[in-house]
C-alpha cells in the first residue's frame, strides 16, 4: 500500500519522517537498523529499476505527490548511477515539481544538488552552477547548514574550472 486517506500515515512519509529524525536531527530511532524494504533496494541500482517503475505507475494514479515524487527520485538516481543522464534530469525535474506542488521544502531542497549533478555530467555547467546556488540557498533556509557548505563547495569548485576565480572565493 502506497498511501492511506491521510497522507501524513502513509508508508513512504512515514519512512521520510525517520530518515530526517535520524540524519537531520541527530535523533536515535533506529533506523539506519531496519531492513531497507520499504523505500530503498540497498545496492539494487538497475535491477530495481522495474520495482520501482511500477510503484510510480500506481501512484500517478492514486498519489500522494510526495511518494510520486520521492520513487521519481529514486528512478532518476538509478538513472544517474547507470549514465543516463537526459533521464536522470527529467526525473529529477519532476520529482522537483512534485515536492513544490506536495509544499515539501526539503525534499525539494534535496533534489536541486542532483539536478545540478545532472546539468554538471550533461556539460550544460552554467546550468550545474545555476542549481548549485539554488540548492545552497535552499539548504540553507531549512537550516541545513552542512549540506549547504557541501553544495557551494560543488559549486565554487564549477566556478573554478570555469575561471571565475573570484566569484568561486566569494562563495
Amino acid at each position: 500500500q502506497h498511501g492511506t486517506e491521510r497522507a501524513g500515515t502513509s508508508p513512504l512519509n512515514l519512512e521520510k519522517r525517520d530518515f530526517f529524525d535520524r540524519y537531520v536531527r541527530g535523533r536515535d530511532n533506529g533506523f539506519e537498523r531496519r531492513a531497507p524494504v520499504r523505500l530503498y533496494v540497498m545496492g539494487r541500482g538497475v535491477q530495481a529499476l522495474p520495482h520501482f517503475q511500477r510503484a510510480l505507475a500506481g501512484l500517478e494514479r492514486t498519489g500522494p505527490v510526495v511518494d510520486e515524487a520521492l520513487v521519481r527520485t529514486n528512478i532518476a538516481s538509478i538513472q544517474a548511477d547507470a549514465g543516463r543522464w537526459e533521464a536522470a534530469l527529467n526525473g529529477y525535474r519532476r520529482a522537483l515539481a512534485g515536492f513544490r506542488t506536495a509544499g515539501e521544502p526539503t525534499w525539494a531542497a534535496g533534489v536541486l544538488p542532483e539536478l545540478a549533478a545532472a546539468f554538471e555530467a550533461l556539460g550544460m555547467r552554467d546550468s550545474a552552477i545555476h542549481y548549485y546556488a539554488r540548492a545552497a540557498e535552499a539548504m540553507e533556509r531549512q537550516g541545513l547548514a552542512a549540506h549547504a557548505r557541501d553544495t557551494r563547495l560543488s559549486e565554487a569548485g564549477l566556478l573554478l574550472e570555469e575561471g571565475q576565480e573570484r566569484d568561486a572565493v566569494a562563495l
